[in-house]
C-alpha cells in the first residue's frame, strides 16, 4: 500500500525517491536477506515516521534516511560499522537516536546537517568528519572520550546550545563558527590547541570551560569575535594567572575567570572546588 507500511523482503536495487508512488510510505519493515541497500535508498521518503531494521544489516549508505522529516525513532543496527554523508541529514523530526557499538567510523560531511533531537551521544569513533553537525538543531551533543579532536566546520551554523567534549585535545579552524545558539561548552580533557576562527560570531555564548585543563591552549588567527561581553572562559585556578598573562590571550582576558569564581554549570556538572581537587572527575 502506498499510505500504510511496506514490507521489503529480496532486493531493493533502486532509490525508493525514483518511485512517486511510495512516498506516502508511513512505515517499512525490512526483511533480514534484503539485499540491493545502497546510497539514497530511502531518501526523500518524508512521510517515514517509522522503519524495522535487522539488527544484522549494513546500512552505512550516503543519504539513507536523507530528507525523512517525519521519521521519529532510529536506531542504528549492529551490522552497521560506519555512518557516511548526509546520512540522516533534514530528519528534523527525529526524537531519539541510538548507536550500536559496533559503529567504528563516520566519514564524509553533512551527517547530521538541519537534524533535530534532544540530545545524542556520538559513538566510540576516533575522529569526525567535517560539517558532521552543520546547521543541526539539537539541544545536546556529547562527543565521546575516544575522539582525538573536533574537526574543522563540525558545528558550523548550528543551532545546539550544549555539547560536551570528553575526548581531546584540538579545535579544528572553525569548528563553532557561526553557532550563534552555541551557549555552553565543556571539555574534559586538557585541550591544547584552538584553530582559526573557532569561536567567532556566537551570539549565544554563556561559558567555555577549561577547568579540566592542565596546560593554556595555542590559538590559531582571530579564534574569537563576535561574541557576548558577558562570556565567561573558566580555568583553573592555579593556571589562571598564566592565563591572562599568556601573549595570545591578551585580547581575551575579560572574559577569563577562575574557576572557583564560575557560578554553578548546568551542563556536565563539575565540583566547585579548588586546583588540589581537579583531580575529581567530572559529573
Amino acid at each position: 500500500t502506498t499510505t500504510g507500511s511496506l514490507l521489503l523482503t529480496n532486493v531493493l536495487n533502486a532509490n525508493t525517491y525514483h518511485y512517486p508512488s511510495l512516498a506516502m510510505i508511513r512505515e517499512i519493515n525490512l526483511g533480514t536477506n534484503i539485499g540491493g541497500l545502497q546510497n539514497n535508498s530511502f531518501k526523500y521518503l518524508r512521510n517515514l515516521h517509522s522503519i524495522s531494521i535487522p539488527s544484522t544489516l549494513n546500512i552505512n549508505y550516503s543519504g539513507f534516511f536523507e530528507q525523512c522529516q517525519k521519521l521519529k525513532h532510529l536506531t542504528i543496527p549492529t551490522g552497521t560499522t560506519g555512518l557516511s554523508q548526509t546520512f540522516c541529514s533534514y530528519c528534523r523530526g527525529l526524537e531519539t537516536l541510538s548507536f550500536s557499538n559496533t559503529i567504528t567510523s563516520m566519514s564524509g560531511n553533512n551527517i547530521f546537517q538541519e537534524t533535530s533531537i534532544d540530545r545524542v551521544t556520538l559513538p566510540l569513533v576516533s575522529s569526525l568528519p567535517n560539517y558532521i553537525f552543520r546547521y543541526s538543531r539539537m539541544n545536546m551533543v556529547v562527543i565521546p572520550e575516544t575522539v582525538e579532536g573536533i574537526s574543522q566546520y563540525a558545528f558550523y551554523g548550528s543551532s545546539v546550545p550544549n555539547i560536551l567534549f570528553k575526548g581531546g585535545t584540538s579545535l579544528g579552524g572553525y569548528c563553532f563558527y557561526e553557532a550563534y545558539s552555541l551557549s555552553r561548552l565543556k571539555f574534559y580533557k586538557n585541550i591544547t590547541s584552538i584553530g582559526q576562527f573557532c569561536f567567532s560570531s556566537l551570539n549565544g555564548a554563556v561559558y567555555f570551560d577549561f577547568t579540566n585543563n592542565t596546560t593554556i591552549p595555542s590559538l590559531g588567527a582571530s579564534p574569537m569575535g563576535n561574541v557576548p561581553s558577558t562570556l565567561k572562559i573558566i580555568v583553573p585556578d592555579d593556571l589562571y594567572e598564566d592565563w591572562i598573562a599568556n601573549s595570545s590571550w591578551s585580547n581575551y582576558t575579560s572574559y577569563i575567570i577562575k574557576e572557583t569564581c564560575s557560578m554553578p554549570h548546568q551542563i556536565g556538572r563539575r565540583p566547585r572546588y579548588s586546583s588540589r581537587r581537579r583531580a575529581i572527575s567530572a559529573r
